[in-house]
């Protein structure tokens, strides 16, 4: 569990530096179009990945530990 918290902990701090650095100078470009609205669209795009991640993993472990209990138990898991 401590391995899952300490990969997501430094996934989010690559999207951090990643979103600072990438972050629009101006809001509206010379064409006339809005750069923020795509760039706050990412950002929620990339923390709802890293929470589906972050979820999967637990529920890796969990199963990935049930099937090592019922197996030093003797039970048959299918």
């Amino acid at each position: 569990m401590k391995r899952i918290n300490i990969t997501i902990g430094l996934l989010f701090i690559y999207f951090l530096v990643l979103s600072i650095i990438g972050f629009p100078k101006e809001q509206i470009a010379p064409d006339g179009t809005d750069r923020l609205i795509p760039f706050i669209l990412v950002c929620v795009l990339e923390l709802i990945v890293l929470f589906l991640l972050r979820w999967a993993l637990i529920k890796r472990h969990k199963f990935r530990e049930h099937r090592r209990g019922c197996i030093y138990d003797g039970s048959v898991v299918l």
